[in-house]
């Protein structure tokens, strides 16, 4: 487990852009990633229906879709690390763009989305 640790934390350390400190990640690492570090702010990019019919703990829903969604990113504390993610990543990469223009020092892409997300605790959840 030690070992996982490392790797993750090298992953996250070399894999991110430079710039924008922008770090793909999978849904392992955004379990680890949770589990670690309180002051995470979880950011879901779907729709008010798909949050409601499941999302991450404590994650504050944001509809990528909406008008003012720029507008929505801007009032969030830009002060702490911030993991986003939507179904299954397209959401959450596009949103990235918008991101890219934000003041957070240090952004997670679940790339793999919700919907993985959701089938690793079912698995878990059966044994």
């Amino acid at each position: 487990m030690r070992l996982f640790h490392f790797f993750f934390l090298l992953t996250l350390v070399t894999g991110a852009d430079a710039q924008n400190k922008i770090q793909e990640i999978s849904v392992h690492q955004a379990e680890y990633l949770i589990e670690k570090n309180e002051d995470l702010l979880i950011l879901d990019v779907r729709t008010p229906k798909e949050f409601e019919a499941g999302h991450l703990d404590n994650a504050v829903n944001i509809n990528f879709y909406d008008k003012g969604f720029a507008d929505q990113l801007s009032a969030l504390d830009t002060s702490k690390p911030l993991l986003i993610y939507c179904h299954s990543g397209y959401r959450s990469h596009r949103a990235i763009e918008t991101l890219k223009k934000s003041d957070f020092k240090t952004i997670y892409d679940m790339t793999e989305g919700y919907v993985v997300w959701k089938n690793l605790k079912s698995k878990n959840n059966q044994n």
